[in-house]
């Protein structure tokens, strides 16, 4: 079911409720804001909410001036996010962002033709519906919070316990010619160790990055 009105002022309200909690804890404001937008929170929807502490601060604010039913969303399509993109597009765009965040833009378009929202010879600009994405505060990458990231903690305490490697390509010249750097990293102080290029990633030009580690 799409997302409406109430259910993101009940969103913002548990977020204003955590500032407000860690705040009578004996935290400061401003730090108050930096941990809970460092704390992601799961939205009624079951979403994974990061708001940024620019967000907590207005959130806050109007909390405070006039309760909270200043938290809940004015109608987004009253504002003209875009004077290139008709009011069936837009609400096409709110309710594709809404149900699916991580649909990209070139998707939404393809789905409006799909529906006949706009027609198959229509030109419809990605960057007008980029920048009416972002004035409507819609998502506009894909959801990277806890449970889509593997941010590992250093598994050796002491250097040269463990090294790491990874190759990463590249083009490189006036003809744009692919090249790949292997580069071997350590674990503990993760300093580089040492770093080769070759045309594509084969077990010689590891080595070679090995042998020129072992030599240093």
């Amino acid at each position: 079911m799409p997302k409406t009105p109430l259910d993101t002022s009940i969103d913002r309200y548990t977020a204003v409720a955590n500032v407000l909690a860690k705040v009578a804890s004996g935290m400061t404001l401003s730090r108050a804001f930096r941990a809970v937008a460092k704390t992601p929170m799961r939205c009624l929807d079951g979403r994974v909410m990061r708001p940024s502490v620019r967000s907590l601060q207005r959130w806050v604010a109007l909390y405070q001036a006039r309760g909270i039913n200043a938290l809940v969303p004015a109608s987004r399509l009253s504002a003209q996010p875009s004077a290139a993109l008709s009011e069936d597009f837009l609400r096409h765009l709110i309710d594709t962002k809404t149900r699916d965040p991580d649909a990209s833009i070139p998707e939404v378009i393809r789905q409006a033709r799909h529906f006949d929202i706009i027609g198959a010879d229509e030109r419809v600009s990605r960057v007008s519906v980029w920048r009416a994405a972002r004035r409507l505060n819609l998502p506009i990458f894909a959801s990277k919070g806890v449970e889509t990231t593997d941010m590992r903690r250093y598994e050796y305490a002491h250097r040269m316990q463990m090294v790491l490697g990874d190759g990463k390509h590249f083009r490189a010249g006036a003809k744009e010619r692919r090249r790949v750097v292997i580069t071997l990293v350590d674990d503990a102080s993760r300093m580089a160790l040492g770093a080769v290029v070759g045309k594509s990633e084969r077990s010689a030009l590891f080595l070679a990055c090995l042998w020129k580690v072992l030599l240093r």
